[in-house]
């Protein structure tokens, strides 16, 4: 199952470039604010810290695999360097991303245990904690993405005269992949969005009961004031949604393609 075929020219290199150039400076002022260790007296604030890295470096691979694309025409690189960056760029794209997701999502977690279980709750948001839930996600993201070094592939035109970078999705391996791509991407979409609701009702409750005023009125204001916890996990999820939905179209096979013949 061939799921990416990519050519492209130097104009394609523009929207990478400034999403380079904005995510720089926005990832910058996040790891500066939370490399102050006021900070990240809570878990939250390390998740943030290592999620400001981590989107940097996706963005930092994002432009090196966009130059590679283009690129690898023109650029003399021995089989086994193309082979290294067909292979190692989507893979460390596309975990370091989900990671980052994963992230975000336990900072919204931590924010409804805060205001839901302020007491309870407090072992939970420890730094401690939260070094150890990144590590063992970072575990987790690598260990269970790491089909994806196998599936891409240098395939070379019989006249030599162009290399693409494909993933070839082997047909027993298909539904893993596929489920494994939606649990990453729906997993903390339904944690961010589940938890700011969380926050949501209970810091509107908590304003009904202190101003006297019924629930309802108080929820709405809630929600128009955090519009962003519910906003935000719906434009990652829709974003994600191209990929998911090529990834479960049938697609051609290269070994088929007269293109290559």
């Amino acid at each position: 199952m061939l799921i990416e075929q990519t050519q492209g020219n130097r104009l394609h290199l523009l929207v990478p470039i400034i999403f380079f150039c904005f995510g720089m400076i926005f990832n910058t002022l996040e790891i500066s604010t939370f490399m102050k260790q006021n900070a990240r007296q809570a878990g939250a604030g390390l998740y943030l810290l290592i999620n400001g890295f981590i989107s940097q470096f996706v963005l930092v691979l994002l432009l090196t695999r966009v130059i590679y694309l283009i690129f690898v025409k023109q650029m003399t690189l021995s089989l086994i360097t193309n082979q290294i960056l067909c292979k190692s760029l989507p893979y460390l794209m596309t975990t370091l991303k989900n990671i980052s997701m994963w992230l975000m999502s336990f900072v919204t977690v931590e924010r409804a245990l805060a205001v839901t279980w302020p007491l309870h709750s407090q072992m939970f948001r420890t730094p401690r904690f939260a070094k150890l839930v990144s590590i063992a996600t970072l575990i987790l993201l690598f260990s269970s993405l790491y089909m994806l070094i196998i599936e891409y592939k240098i395939v070379i035109r019989p006249d030599r005269s162009y290399i693409s970078c494909v993933r070839e999705i082997p047909s027993h391996n298909r539904i893993t992949v596929q489920y494994t791509s939606l649990a990453h991407q729906l997993i903390p979409f339904l944690l961010n969005f589940i938890a700011g609701i969380t926050v949501i009702i209970n810091l509107g409750r908590s304003k009904a009961h202190s101003h006297q005023k019924p629930s309802r009125y108080t929820i709405a204001e809630q929600a128009r004031q955090r519009a962003d916890l519910l906003i935000g996990p719906f434009i990652c999820f829709i974003s994600a949604l191209p990929q998911l939905i090529i990834l479960f179209l049938d697609a051609c096979n290269y070994e088929e393609s007269t293109w290559f013949i």
